[in-house]
């Protein structure tokens, strides 16, 4: 899988969980955070491919995605994170 495919279905499993993906620009890493009780991640839009990718699968790891269909790859890519 592409490495831009493997980003849309991990913004669509954060969407499924519920979670808003805000995509932005700065000296920021990207991360997870609870604003007026809206779960958001933030992900900088500078940062490669490779390192969004990273920052929303350290996230997801951290999310019970047990309720929800994910792609049996992506979610030995989410569990193998789990384990780290």
């Amino acid at each position: 899988m592409k490495q831009k495919d493997l980003l849309k279905e991990l913004i669509d499993i954060s969407n499924d969980l519920g979670i808003k993906i805000i995509h932005s620009k700065g000296n920021f890493k990207g991360g997870y955070c609870i604003l007026k009780k809206e779960k958001i991640i933030a992900i900088n839009k500078n940062l490669p491919v490779e390192q969004r990718l990273t920052a929303l699968i350290n996230i997801l790891s951290t999310w019970d995605t047990s309720n929800i269909y994910i792609k049996p790859a992506i979610r030995e890519l989410i569990k193998s994170e789990t384990l780290k």
